[in-house]
């Protein structure tokens, strides 16, 4: 946000705190990380990506590491997250461990108490800096583009930061904001996903299934 507002010519940035990205761009010039599936705005250019992300305690030979390594390891996973729910839907036999917060998470997998970790890709990127006992190790879902939300009336300002965008992506300033925060992180793409992953279990579909073998 600070590179963007510097090439705008912007002497000063102000965060502030929004509940969702409709009521960000009605308030805000823009809104960071905002995902390009993204309906109640324009979505300008790409930065980063969104995904699950797969850390590991030990070194691994080869990213993406495939699900039937993550079969029968310890995983865990932030308490009540969005990738404890998608890691229980994928059914691939792990044995859980709930965290209250990612720091707790990151601390146990680097101490070996944990094989992997499921969470955030970038937030884990993040916190993997932190430590040397940490890799990545893949993500469980397909990578979404992250780019930057404008209200869709707001045609010249859409245009002035996708210049923007592309003017520090192109001169090197957006590589080094994304070293200072994730390091070498990967770019994510389908090819960093987990191989072998199985269908997501529909768990509603299961129980209607029992329901219907109860009543045969």
């Amino acid at each position: 946000a600070y590179a963007l507002a510097d090439e705008l010519g912007l002497g000063s940035v102000e965060f502030v705190t929004i509940q969702n990205v409709a009521s960000g761009v009605a308030s805000c010039d823009i809104v960071m990380g905002v995902e390009s599936t993204e309906t109640n705005c324009a979505v300008v250019g790409s930065y980063a990506q969104s995904a699950l992300g797969v850390f590991s305690s030990s070194e691994v030979a080869s990213v993406p590491v495939a699900a039937s390594e993550l079969s029968g390891a310890t995983v865990g996973v932030q308490d009540n997250s969005v990738s404890q729910a998608a890691l229980e839907e994928l059914g691939l036999g792990v044995s859980e461990q709930t965290f209250s917060n990612l720091n707790e998470a990151f601390d146990a997998l680097s101490s070996g108490s944990v094989d992997y970790v499921v969470c955030d890709a970038y937030a884990g990127a993040y916190l993997a800096c932190s430590y040397d006992s940490v890799f990545f190790a893949g993500t469980l879902d397909a990578p979404v583009p992250v780019g930057i939300g404008v209200s869709t009336d707001s045609t010249e300002l859409q245009a002035n930061v996708e210049l923007a965008l592309d003017e520090i992506q192109s001169n090197g300033v957006a590589d080094i904001a994304k070293s200072r925060w994730v390091g070498e992180f990967p770019v994510l793409t389908e090819a960093t996903t987990v191989t072998g992953l199985p269908e997501p279990q529909d768990q509603d579909a299961d129980e209607q299934d029992g329901e219907a073998a109860d009543e045969d």
